[in-house]
């Protein structure tokens, strides 16, 4: 069997879209048909060797999305052919395996457990989560990371409290996602922080209460003069890590930061101890501690009862042969959750 699928060949490079073939399925593998897939801002990094050296070349890219099963490996009992899923890089139950090594002439080319950039890839058992038929594509497409990070930030890594402020830093697929949730917690003041004036305006859509423009204002002047004892919470989930020690200083003596964003390989930034003796705290997450199998359908009912309107968050849509201008939209700051569709009928 053979498929279409994006392929990084070269760091610094476009990617390639041709066609490949499909392994047979070894244990633990599902066969998925792809719908959607979101683009996130680590498929960047890795694109420009930001992430550091790559010694799978060439590779698949993406880890979230959604599809439906064509097969199944030996071992899998959680989906059968014909479920909807969820893929996500985040793990849950069922069987860990490799992702799929295709074939491309006589190159090999390898994938991780939830490369989804592919009309049917291959993943594993424990990165797939059935989803509900009836719910959009574009919304199961985007759970697997921006809603898992963005949404499992708010309510399980920092569990915000209503009435709580809360300072989102980098308002892009995750950052707008833990505004969204911030709103559902009933923050009563949600700031947003980025370099772009149009996201600002969308997070205004999301639930902000309030906006600052790295470009325009000097961002803890202006916080302090809204927020004198500084906010309860941050996100970092800009991916730039000299971030964080803004966002660390917008806090009030007890506040909490968590870093949800993924800076480069290397990439540092600086604490004064002082700070977390008065009481402050630095956490991360990890994937904003999202257990697919419990978490996801709590996210969906969330969604089907209005309390999370995940269809704001989508951005713009690019078939799998624009797979490049997708990034480079992502890069020049496009609003929302741009997504890759493939054969999707939703």
């Amino acid at each position: 069997m053979k498929t279409r699928a994006a392929i990084l060949v070269r760091l610094g490079q476009e990617l390639v879209v041709d066609e490949i073939e499909v392994p047979r399925l070894r244990r633990g593998q599902v066969l998925v048909e792809m719908v959607m897939a979101g683009v996130c801002r680590t498929q960047l990094n890795e694109v420009s060797g930001r992430k550091g050296p790559d010694p799978y070349l060439p590779h698949l890219l993406g880890h979230e999305g959604t599809g439906k099963i064509l097969d199944i490996g030996s071992g899998v009992t959680k989906v059968a052919a014909g479920d909807i899923v969820a893929i996500s890089w985040i793990k849950g139950g069922g069987l860990e395996a490799p992702g799929g090594m295709y074939r491309w002439g006589k190159k090999r080319v390898h994938s991780g457990s939830a490369a989804v950039f592919g009309e049917k890839v291959v993943v594993a058992e424990n990165r797939v989560t059935r989803v509900p038929a009836q719910v959009p594509a574009y919304v199961t497409a985007i759970l697997g990371c921006a809603v898992a990070t963005g949404v499992g930030v708010i309510q399980k890594t920092l569990q915000v409290r209503p009435g709580s402020t809360i300072a989102i830093f980098g308002v892009g697929g995750v950052g707008g996602a833990a505004v969204l949730a911030a709103r559902a917690a009933g923050c009563r003041a949600i700031v947003a922080i980025d370099v772009s004036q149009k996201k600002l305006m969308w997070a205004a859509q999301l639930g902000a209460t309030h906006f600052l423009n790295v470009r325009r204002v000097n961002v803890l002047s202006a916080m302090r003069r809204q927020f004198s004892e500084g906010v309860d919470f941050a996100v970092e989930a800009s991916g730039v890590a000299s971030v964080a020690e803004t966002a660390l200083a917008s806090l009030s003596p007890h506040g909490v930061l968590a870093i949800a964003g993924h800076p480069g390989g290397g990439e540092t930034f600086q604490v004064d101890p002082f700070v977390l003796i008065q009481g402050r705290r630095i956490v991360g997450t990890w994937g904003g501690e999202t257990v697919p199998d419990r978490d996801f359908p709590r996210y969906l009912r969330a969604y089907r009862t209005h309390r999370l309107p995940l269809e704001k968050l989508i951005g713009a849509s690019y078939a799998l042969e624009d797979s490049n201008a997708a990034l480079k939209a992502l890069a020049g700051g496009a609003v929302g959750r741009l997504l890759i569709t493939f054969n999707s009928e939703q």
